[in-house]
């Protein structure tokens, strides 16, 4: 690996945009963490990671890849939200601790927010809003990073109304009860694919297995089935060209979102890396 490493992991491509602003400025080799080896260990002078919150909590596949880091001068996180990122930054430097490696900053920058269970696409000029107030924060991103100062965003900064964010009565709950109830819904995760389905549109084009980070989708009788150890990145389902999956009856008719600069063929390279779309 390059000195200069900067790891991503996306579902609607949100991080991965994030990620190629922030290498291109501060010249570094951008990988899919999906792409990686179980046994590659990950060194380097600098070392960043872009992800999106899940559930207050970092992509499950997030914190196996901590794991691999056995050495870093300067380590930062940069996380995408849509609402609020809970103790994460706490969680992955509790993990970099035990390895004795420092967590020198960590960035948050609004995104759209994408979790399609319980909201659909928000509106293309609020999208808008959002991506010219994520690229000033990538100004500030890379201007510290460039010196490796220590700096922490205030999360309370980034706090949003939980009201809008969770269905009720949870957007009611004070944030540690809403964590505690992220964090037993977190543990479920790998199994939470099980309401997924395919209608009558789906047209057996393989995007869904082609994009899955995991390799938890393959085909049987020409359609997908998904095998239960689910990140719940929802790719698959928001980057359908046909709309033809579902997650239960709680996604029917809601508008679907992906980056509007990230393409099909980028997000297949931050699949697991078995396939290629020319």
């Amino acid at each position: 690996m390059m000195k200069h490493s900067l790891y991503y992991f996306t579902g609607t491509g949100n991080s991965l945009s994030i990620a190629q602003k922030v290498a291109e400025k501060c010249t570094m080799n951008v990988t899919p963490i999906s792409t990686l080896s179980d046994a590659e260990e990950i060194k380097g002078e600098v070392i960043g990671i872009v992800f999106p919150i899940y559930m207050y909590n970092a992509p499950r596949i997030v914190y196996r890849f901590l794991e691999k880091i056995v050495s870093c001068d300067y380590l930062f996180i940069v996380k995408t939200l849509g609402g609020r990122s809970g103790n994460t930054t706490e969680k992955v430097r509790s993990i970099l601790n035990k390895r004795e490696i420092v967590l020198s900053a960590g960035f948050s920058v609004r995104m759209p927010e994408n979790y399609l269970v319980w909201n659909g696409a928000v509106a293309e000029e609020q999208q808008k809003l959002l991506f010219n107030d994520a690229d000033k924060k990538v100004l500030e991103i890379t201007g510290i990073v460039k010196h490796r100062s220590v700096h922490f965003d205030d999360e309370n900064e980034f706090d949003s109304n939980p009201k809008k964010i969770f269905p009720f009565p949870i957007g009611y709950m004070p944030g540690w009860i809403i964590q505690s109830y992220c964090d037993l819904g977190f543990s479920m995760i790998p199994k939470l694919d099980k309401p997924f389905s395919v209608n009558d549109k789906c047209n057996n084009c393989g995007i869904c297995r082609k994009i899955c980070p995991v390799e938890n989708i393959t085909a049987a009788d020409d359609k997908p089935v998904w095998h239960h150890h689910c990140e719940q990145c929802f790719a698959c389902i928001q980057w359908c060209p046909q709309e033809a999956i579902e997650y239960g009856k709680k996604t029917v008719g809601k508008k679907r979102y992906h980056h509007p600069d990230i393409t099909v063929k980028d997000m297949v390279a931050s699949g697991a890396g078995r396939f290629s779309i020319k």
